[in-house]
C-alpha cells in the first residue's frame, strides 16, 4: 500500500478525516456564535487645540453584532494644559453620543499616562477626579448591518501640549436578533 494511501485509510468504513473535519466545523461555529469577538481601530489623533471633532470609524462594527463593550487606549501621554478637559463619546452618527454619553475622562488640568485604558465594561477613571465611561442608557447595540462607529473627543477649557493618539477597541458578539 503506497503512503498516499494509507493517509487516508479508512477504519471501519469512516474515514478518520471526516471526524476531523466536523470537529474543526463544530469548534468554528462555537466561535462564531458565542465567544466575545473584538476588534481595535487604527491609530486616531486627538488635535491639540480646543475642539470638538468627530472621528468615523468607516464600517468598524460588523453585520450582525451586539456591542458589549467600548473603550479608549492612550498610545500616548495625553498632556493637558492648565484647566484643560478632555471628554469622549460615541454614536451611530457624526456628532451624535447615543452609545457611550460624552464623559469627562479626567480632573481639569489632569494629564491622561501612556497605555492607560478605560472601557464601559472595566469602568476604569483614568485620572483621579476623572470620570469612567459608561455605555449610554436606552442604546441600541445590535446591528444588523455593517456599520459605521462615531468616536467624539472634546479638548475643552484649554488645549493640551501636544496631539495625543488613542485606539478604539470594540467587544462585540455575533448574534441574530431572530
Amino acid at each position: 500500500m503506497s503512503s498516499a494511501k494509507s493517509n487516508f485509510a479508512f477504519s471501519g468504513g469512516n474515514n478518520p478525516n471526516r471526524s476531523i473535519s466536523n470537529r474543526l466545523n463544530e469548534t468554528g461555529i462555537y466561535l462564531r456564535d458565542q465567544v466575545q469577538t473584538t476588534k481595535a481601530s487604527a491609530l486616531i489623533t486627538i488635535p491639540a487645540g480646543q475642539a470638538t471633532t468627530n472621528n468615523e470609524l468607516a464600517k468598524f462594527i460588523p453585520a450582525n453584532s451586539l456591542v458589549t463593550s467600548l473603550g479608549i487606549f492612550f498610545t500616548e501621554n495625553a498632556n493637558i494644559d492648565t484647566s484643560g478637559t478632555l471628554a469622549v463619546g460615541f454614536g451611530n452618527a457624526s456628532a451624535d453620543v447615543s452609545i457611550v454619553a460624552s464623559t469627562q475622562l479626567n480632573a481639569a488640568g489632569t494629564d491622561i499616562v501612556i497605555n492607560s485604558f478605560t472601557s464601559t465594561s472595566s469602568k476604569h477613571a483614568l485620572t483621579s477626579g476623572g470620570t469612567a465611561i459608561a455605555l449610554a442608557a436606552d442604546s441600541a447595540l445590535w446591528f444588523g448591518n455593517e456599520s459605521s462607529l462615531f468616536f467624539q473627543t472634546i479638548v475643552g477649557a484649554a488645549d493640551l501640549t501636544a496631539l495625543c493618539q488613542v485606539k478604539v477597541v470594540m467587544e462585540f458578539l455575533t448574534v441574530s436578533n431572530s
